[in-house]
């Protein structure tokens, strides 16, 4: 029996304190690619790719398998609010995950700036805090040179 007991208090002693929520990944371009947020963090992220001329910072959300789900997101960055999106679906229950994203096009900015993003899915709402920067500059339109 007290072999038993040791293996539980380690399972309990590593997982994390929101392992009962549901889990959100945030895309980056540098190792390791994804970062799980977490509700009480503060992470420093940075766009997680470019899209023509945009900055994009995706995140993604573990949904449940063989059930229906309403997903509500709320973010603003830099004291900026953006439009409120709502996704509504279906997992099907025979796949080995799913999961959906959320993608903002983000302005550039010259420092770090603080961000909110608030997910409801089904009626369970997170927020999470993070930090942002810019790591490419905006492209400079070329000046003209007469000859």
């Amino acid at each position: 029996m007290k072999l038993l007991t040791l293996p539980a208090v380690l399972l309990c002693a590593v997982l994390p304190a929101f392992s009962d929520s549901f889990n959100v990944f945030v895309a980056q371009p540098v190792p390791p690619f994804h970062i799980l947020m977490d509700p009480n963090g503060n992470p420093l992220l940075q766009q997680s790719f470019r899209d023509g001329g945009s900055n994009i910072l995706e995140f993604f959300v573990d949904l449940p398998l063989g059930a229906t789900f309403t997903l509500g997101a709320n973010f603003t960055i830099a004291d900026k609010q953006f439009p409120l999106t709502t996704l509504t679906g279906m997992c099907p229950p025979a796949q080995p995950g799913c999961f959906t994203f959320e993608a903002w096009a983000v302005p550039y900015f010259t420092k770090t700036v603080d961000g909110v993003l608030t997910l409801t899915l089904n009626g369970e709402s997170e927020t999470f805090k993070f930090r942002y920067f810019t790591t490419v500059t905006p492209e400079q339109p070329a000046s003209h040179c007469w000859v």
